[in-house]
């Protein structure tokens, strides 16, 4: 048709934009079994090489037949794609509590993280903006936005000083929708954006997503 390749090879877009990866909270929300289940979740994964502790949000996953809202447990340890892969099918084949999987980029290491009051405001939707730009503007850099099929950044409501927000890299291959694999990403590449992003005022840390789908959906809400 002489379409341009701009057109042709554009990721899906949400229909509401990207505040439907702006994760909101009251603030007040009681997560009940984590402390049990953060000690169940290493004995799990042990003996590893990674520390694992929960996110206290919780993200949509596909569990079965069912979609669940579950937490996510974040990783800590070496940057190995197999590794990763290995551990986050563990954790979610192991313990249903738990629907995804995600790998501390930045900093060195996880702060002590608290869910925050935090709506989609147009403060948090700004930040957001500014962390997606720099996620695309390298992919697209690197060549690299053919090679997924959909690159989502997404926003939590998580902080140490109840102010500031966590940064979710996920993009992902798939074929069909129905299924989804977490993209390998060069390191170096991925290094260069978590920096990028630290950098921004109200970044606390930044994550990348290691689940596949399912048990995880490819967005977050």
């Amino acid at each position: 048709l002489g379409l341009s390749d701009s057109i042709v090879w554009r990721h899906p877009f949400p229909g509401p934009g990207l505040s439907i990866n702006v994760i909101c909270a009251h603030g007040d929300e009681v997560f009940g079994s984590a402390a049990s289940l953060g000690d169940t979740l290493n004995r799990v994964i042990a003996p590893s090489e990674y520390r694992a502790e929960l996110l206290p949000v919780r993200s949509v996953g596909v569990q079965g037949d069912q979609r669940t809202y579950a937490y996510p447990a974040v990783l800590s340890g070496p940057l190995d794609w197999n590794l990763l892969e290995q551990t986050s099918i563990r954790i979610t084949n192991e313990l249903r509590a738990i629907n995804r999987v995600v790998v501390l980029l930045t900093p060195s290491r996880l702060p002590l993280l608290k869910i925050r009051k935090a709506y989609c405001t147009k403060e948090r939707l700004d930040l957001l903006r500014e962390a997606d730009a720099i996620a695309t503007r390298t992919f697209i850099a690197k060549g690299l936005m053919r090679n997924i099929f959909q690159l989502l950044v997404i926003i939590l409501p998580l902080s140490v000083n109840e102010t500031g927000n966590c940064i979710v890299l996920r993009p992902v291959c798939s074929e069909d929708v129905m299924t989804a694999q977490f993209a390998r990403v060069d390191w170096k590449t991925l290094e260069l954006i978590a920096g990028q992003i630290l950098q921004l005022t109200g970044v606390e840390a930044v994550f990348y997503d290691v689940t596949h789908k399912p048990p995880a959906t490819i967005g977050w809400e």
